[in-house]
Order: C-alpha cells, then sequence, then structure tokens
C-alpha cells in the first residue's frame, strides 16, 4: 500500500583541521593522536566562509516577533528566517563532514546551529529530541525553526508509540475473552494473529493516518487557513510512512508468530511488529540518507515551515483509542476465518427496505434474533450481517459468533460497530461495479461508494471503503436457494463472485524434492500439493524457494539456493514446480519462462528438517 516522503537530515560537525575555518583562533591541540582521528566539533556556520548572500541573510537574522511568534503564518515565519537556505547549507555541510565527524544526523545538523546535544531524533525514545526549543537555544533563528521541525515529527512518532503500548496493556486485558466470544471453539486462538500478521503495513499506515489527522484537527485546522498546508503535509507524511515500511519484511513477526501457542502473546507479538513500524520509520527517516526516505522525506514535510503547526502542542490522546480500534477491526473477521467449524460471514442486502418492523419475508430465512442481532440500516438499505448455516434442513442463515448490535456495542471490541462492516464493505462492493471482489488501495483517500475524495489519507479510518470486505449478497431468496442446493463453496459463496474468480484456487506441485511455497513445506514424497486461493486479481502469486539442501535434516531454517517470485493466471487449477526448478502449467508448458535461478538470503522453514 506505498510511497513515502519525508523532510531533512540533521547533524552537522566540524572536524579535521581547525585551521582549515577561515578566521578561526583555535589552536592544534597538543594530545597524544589516538587510533581514531581526533574532531574538533565546532559550529560551522559560525567559523565558515560566508560570501552568499543567500549564507549571510539567513545568519543575519535575529529571533524577531516575525520569526517567534506561533500564531503567525508558519511560511511567513520560515520565510522571514530564510529558513530553506540554512537548512541547504546544512545539508550539503553534512553531505561533505558527516562521515567523518562521528555524528548522527540530527546531531551534526543540532551542532550546525549550536543547538542542544543528544539531538537523536532516529531513537524514537529519545527525550532532547522531542523537546520544544526557544529561539534563544540555537545561534540562528533558521537552526530553531528547522529543529523544532524536527522535533515536531520526532514528537508524533513518539506519541504514536507510546499510545501503541497502552493500547497494548488494555487489549492484552480482555484478548482472552475476545477470543471466546469471537473464535469459541478455535484450538489454537494465536493462529489469528498469523491469519492477519500481512496485513500490519496497512494497519500501522491507517494508525499513522489516525495520528496525523488526530493532531492537525485538534489544531482545529479543518477550519482555519492553514488547513490546505495541513491536509498536504499529511498525506505527504502518509506516503512517506506506508512507502517506507512496506519495503520492511515482516518474517521476523512471522517466525515469532509461528513459536506462540498463546492469544495473549501471539498479541504482543503483533504489537511489536506494529511499534518496530514506528520506530524503523523514524530510524530511517533521521539516517541523513540522500534518498526518498530520509532527507528527501524530511524535506517535503519541513517545506514552507509546515511542521511549525504541530511544534508546540503535539496531542494524540485519542491515539490509545484508535489504534484498539483499528485492529480489532481486523481481528474480527480473522477470528471468524479461523473457526474450525468454518464460518461464512456474509453480508445480505435488501434494497430500499429499512423498517422499524421486522422483514416477514427475511424471517423466513432466519430466527428472529439473528435478523434483530445482524440488522443495519444505511442508505435506507437493509442489511443483515450473518453465518451460512450449512447443515442440511435448517434455516440458511444464521447469528456469527459476537456479531450482533448487543456484542458489538460501541464500547467494547476497540468500539467496532456493525454499522462500520456494512458501510466498508458495501461501498467497496458498488466500487467494484456492485461486485465482491474489490481491493483497498494502498492509500485510499476514497470516502463513499461513488468514488469520491476526500482530503486525508484513509480519512474514515475503518469505514474506509474496502478495509472490511464482507460478501455481499445482493439477492437474499438466490443466496438462500445456493445454500439449499449444496453447491460448491467458496470465498464468496453464496454470494455472487467477481468476473473470473476461480473458487478452487491453484494446487501448486513440486515434481522433485522438497520446496517452500509461501511459507509452507512441500515434498514429492510426503505431500501431494498445496493451495494458493485466487487472490482477486487478474494473476495468482506466491514466493517459491528452491535449490533446498536435502542432507541437512537438522537445521530448522535454512538459506535456500533460491527465490521465484512466480505468478500464473487466476485460472489454472494446477501448476508444477518442475525438477529443473522451473514452473509449468499442466500442459508441461513453462510458464513465461519462470525458474528460480534468484539468490536469496532469505532465511525459511526448511523442508527437510527431520526428513
Amino acid at each position: 500500500m506505498r510511497s513515502i516522503s519525508l523532510g531533512t537530515s540533521l547533524s552537522l560537525l566540524y572536524a579535521v583541521s581547525v585551521a582549515a575555518v577561515p578566521g578561526s583562533s583555535a589552536k592544534a591541540s597538543s594530545a597524544v593522536p589516538s587510533a581514531t582521528p581526533v574532531f574538533n566539533v565546532q559550529n560551522l556556520a559560525v567559523a565558515a566562509d560566508t560570501t552568499a548572500s543567500s549564507a549571510s541573510s539567513w545568519k543575519e537574522a535575529q529571533c524577531t516577533t516575525d520569526i517567534t511568534d506561533a500564531t503567525l503564518d508558519p511560511t511567513a515565519r520560515w520565510e522571514a528566517a530564510k529558513a530553506d537556505d540554512a537548512l541547504n547549507e546544512a545539508l550539503n555541510a553534512w553531505s561533505t563532514s558527516g562521515a567523518a565527524s562521528g555524528l548522527g544526523f540530527p546531531e551534526f545538523i543540532s551542532n550546525y546551529f549550536t543547538g542542544p546535544d543528544n539531538w537523536n531524533c532516529g531513537d524514537i525514545g529519545n527525550t532532547p529530541c522531542s523537546t520544544v526549543m526557544t529561539c534563544n537555544q540555537a545561534d540562528y533563528p533558521a537552526g530553531y525553526l528547522i529543529m523544532n521541525s524536527f522535533s515536531s515529527i520526532h514528537q508524533l512518532h513518539q506519541q504514536t508509540y507510546d499510545a501503541l503500548g497502552d493500547a497494548l496493556n488494555t487489549m492484552q486485558n480482555n484478548i482472552g475473552h475476545f477470543a471466546s466470544v469471537f473464535a469459541p471453539q478455535a484450538e489454537d486462538n494465536s493462529e489469528i494473529f498469523k491469519y492477519i500478521i500481512d496485513a500490519v503495513v496497512l494497519v500501522a499506515s491507517i494508525g499513522s493516518s489516525f495520528a496525523w489527522n488526530i493532531a492537525f484537527k485538534g489544531l482545529a485546522m479543518a477550519t482555519s487557513k492553514w488547513f490546505s498546508m495541513g491536509k498536504d503535509v499529511t498525506n505527504a507524511a502518509l506516503i512517506s510512512f506506508s512507502t517506507a515500511m512496506g519495503k520492511d519484511s515482516m518474517q521476523s513477526a512471522k517466525d515469532a508468530l509461528g513459536t506462540q501457542n498463546g492469544i495473549s502473546s501471539a498479541l504482543g507479538t503483533y504489537f511489536s511488529a506494529w511499534t518496530g513500524l514506528e520506530s524503523g520509520y523514524i530510524t530511517s527517516l533521521f539516517a541523513g540518507a540522500s534518498d526518498e526516505a530520509s532527507i528527501d522525506a524530511l524535506k517535503t514535510l519541513t517545506a514552507n515551515g509546515s511542521m511549525l503547526l504541530l511544534s508546540p502542542k503535539v496531542d494524540l490522546s485519542g491515539m490509545t483509542s484508535q489504534a484498539e480500534k483499528i485492529l480489532y477491526g481486523q481481528l474480527i473477521p480473522a477470528a471468524w476465518a479461523i473457526s474450525p467449524e468454518t464460518l461464512y460471514p456474509r453480508i445480505l442486502r435488501k434494497a430500499g427496505a429499512c423498517s422499524t418492523s421486522i422483514d416477514g419475508d427475511v424471517l423466513s430465512y432466519m430466527s428472529k434474533d439473528t435478523l434483530v442481532g445482524g440488522y443495519v440500516c444505511y442508505n435506507n438499505d437493509a442489511f443483515y450481517v450473518v453465518n451460512i448455516n450449512t447443515s442440511p434442513g435448517m434455516e440458511p442463515f444464521e447469528a456469527l459468533p459476537g456479531g450482533n448490535h448487543q456484542t458489538l456495542n460501541g464500547n467494547d471490541w476497540g468500539g467496532v460497530i456493525l454499522e462500520d462492516m456494512v458501510q466498508s464493505s458495501y461501498q467497496a462492493y458498488q466500487l467494484n461495479g456492485n461486485a465482491n471482489g474489490y481491493e483497498m488501495p494502498a492509500l485510499s483517500k476514497i470516502i463513499d461508494g461513488s468514488g469520491t475524495e476526500g482530503d486525508l489519507v484513509f480519512e474514515n479510518g475503518i469505514r474506509t471503503p474496502g478495509f472490511f470486505t464482507l460478501p455481499i449478497c445482493d439477492d437474499i431468496e438466490a443466496a438462500s436457494n445456493t445454500v439449499e442446493g449444496g453447491s460448491a463453496k467458496g470465498k464468496y459463496w453464496p454470494c455472487d463472485a467477481p468476473a473470473g474468480y476461480n473458487a478452487g484456487g491453484t494446487n501448486v506441485h513440486v515434481n522433485n524434492g522438497c520446496i517452500n511455497v509461501n511459507g509452507e513445506n512441500i515434498c514429492k514424497s510426503q505431500t501431494k500439493y498445496t493451495n494458493i486461493a485466487d487472490q482477486s486479481t487478474g494473476d495468482i502469486t506466491a514466493t517459491i524457494y528452491a535449490q533446498f539442501d536435502g542432507d541437512d535434516k537438522t537445521d530448522y531454517k535454512v538459506t535456500p539456493g533460491c527465490k521465484l517470485e512466480a505468478s500464473w493466471p487466476r485460472a489454472y487449477g494446477d501448476v508444477y514446480f518442475g525438477a529443473n526448478n522451473c514452473l509449468y502449467d499442466s500442459t508441461g508448458t513453462n510458464i513465461n519462462g519462470q525458474c528460480c535461478t534468484e539468490t536469496t538470503t532469505d532465511s525459511v522453514l526448511n523442508p527437510y528438517y527431520g526428513y
């Protein structure tokens, strides 16, 4: 889900020979040389020769009201201090002297402007970087504005990180009860988290959107003349976050979940993955690299003084509850998905049928408790959140575990309610041309079923079309007949599947030895195949690892000889991984020339372990 862009890096040191700085009165040190070169750290901005007009202008600025008054236009303050010129000079100094300085990027920038020590913004727990400066704490007003801009970014992610810790503590007190409500018969309820771990980047991105939205709305940005600036920087921040974190592998979290035997510890592992994204992003952003994840991103975020809108007053007091809502929104469908009794969560729709009375026609397909408990009125259409009862001779629709207004009452489970599920799922259905199978874009700004875009990414939170994707049955009678007919079941059954959907998915076979497909080991002599479900896209994809050492029977995890990011048309029922490490269809034809030739450093489960 993603592209990132955040601002500029911070930290400047002056070293080597002080005599190289024009006008310096410092004397050479008489200390005995050490193995590591000794650097005399000075303020480069003070010492450097300033012949350029742009340089002299930002160094001549004073801490006057037009710069220090936080109620003024942030762009005007930024321009009055000539902060763009100052930042560019600091970045140039970093590129030429940063590596030799021994300082991290933010510390180097702080030193450049004679700011505070220990300005380690790359550490999400660093206190100095989350402390707002006054103008007289730096030698130059531009430095004061630049460093407070960095501080704003750090504060926001630090408070998000802390809020996630609070959410974890709250949820751990309730997660055992959650499993008994929504997955009452699951033998291993930690499987719930394995089911959603791949979506943690999405969850973190939506969480980040809430953080920025909370921060700006707390400043009454919606009605202020700076709303456009706040909107632009919020969206840029989310693009930056999701892109950078989308590159990170969740393999370590997946591996950790594989060893869990309890839902509470699995919850902790999941939150560790989420908080790891927050801390990893801050580390990447303030690394000082000349790329889109660091300096380019910082420059975008701090442009025109936009971060000055936040610097004195970042307050994410509502973030803990939002983090819970987002995660419970993922967990509830996951709990239904892992149920050993095979649940089919569906939404039945009856157009124009909102009513305060019991619908007798609908009542013929389900019990009164199921009808009332799962009923939602939205845009004058009646919706019923139900499970499909596959038992012969029974009413075709029944209640889902926990899928009723009494349980999802807005006070428990993060505040998730049935209306959230219905609105998000049905608007996704509308966006897909009144068909199931919609995939939410990586950074969606869509707020309704007509494709209208809001001002901010994920503005509607868990009601964003496609956050929930419960299949919609637009014809209740037809769905009932399908259930009674006992037809083959699938991802959308008994609702209409999208065009081209392969209900049976694709079976991946191995013709020789052992391979690993999407984390699952299959061997010619032990396992017939593994099934890859239709992914509601043009092609089905899978990650295949091969060329394992068949003699290694004792190492649980190993680095295989090759990795193949495979794909094939979704209509294929079977594909075969050949002895020559190439992929074939059922006729023996190589699929688009795909062979496993790429080397890898990934560590995966050894299919020959204990073989």
